[in-house]
């Protein structure tokens, strides 16, 4: 099932919340010094009109 999101939704919770992140593996990584890398497609609505 796809998921929208919008141009000021947060990028750490929209990852969180479709399950690619958990809140244990952020809080390892942090305690780690490890940075989080996220690669993210934008594309048109389609039948949208701006």
């Amino acid at each position: 099932r796809r998921r929208i999101y919008t141009d000021d939704s947060d990028i750490f919770l929209c990852a969180l919340h479709s399950g690619w992140v958990t809140w244990s593996g952020a809080k390892k990584a942090r305690e780690e010094g490890r940075d989080m890398c996220v690669r993210l497609r934008v594309i048109r609505c389609l039948g949208q009109v701006a």
